[in-house]
């Protein structure tokens, strides 16, 4: 693989953080922020190289269900988003919110994102470029995106509060039909 095929790829696939990053940026919780861009980073990091050494033939049964179980994981949680931003309920979204900012919740969205990476690391696997090359241009890309969604997802949220948080959600929404779809 040439190594501005891989920029671009390190693009597609950070381009899955950015959504999910405006919805968490305009989620008003900023003091969690480091905590989710080293959990997608290390995520970002890892899942390939756990994808191109576990090797071509494993990849035969988990290509099959990464885009379902990541999909779903997106879907959910964009379901989430709306009905939190619909819902005049103050304690429920304090609710959602403490289960999004636990570590549990945002380990599950950093796993729900970087299933397919695993499948990527499998192809990735076959061509003639370092794991660790490949490995660090998909989780720069990945803390980039993060940190630019969680940017502006903020300031969005303070002009359109409810339609940043619906489009936000309705964004994770398409990339999960989209990863279940296996456009993406």
């Amino acid at each position: 693989m040439e190594l501005w095929k891989l920029f671009v790829l390190g693009i597609v696939i950070g381009s899955n953080n950015l959504a999910v990053a405006f919805a968490l940026g305009s989620l008003n919780i900023r003091s969690y922020w480091w905590r989710i861009i080293l959990t997608f980073g290390l995520f970002e990091f890892f899942i390939p190289l756990v994808g191109i050494f576990i090797g071509r033939e494993f990849s035969k049964y988990i290509a099959d269900y990464a885009s379902y179980i990541g999909g779903s994981l997106l879907l959910l949680i964009g379901i989430l988003i709306i009905y939190s931003a619909l819902s005049k309920d103050d304690n429920h979204e304090s609710k959602l919110l403490s289960k999004i900012t636990s570590w549990t919740g945002i380990i599950s969205i950093s796993a729900g994102m970087s299933l397919d990476n695993l499948v990527v690391g499998f192809s990735i696997g076959l061509q003639e470029i370092h794991p660790l090359t490949s490995a660090s241009v998909i989780a720069t890309s990945s803390i980039v995106f993060t940190l630019f969604g969680l940017n502006v997802g903020k300031y969005l949220k303070k002009k359109f509060r409810v339609w940043t948080e619906i489009g936000a959600a309705t964004l994770l929404l398409l990339i999960g039909f989209a990863t279940l779809m296996e456009w993406i």
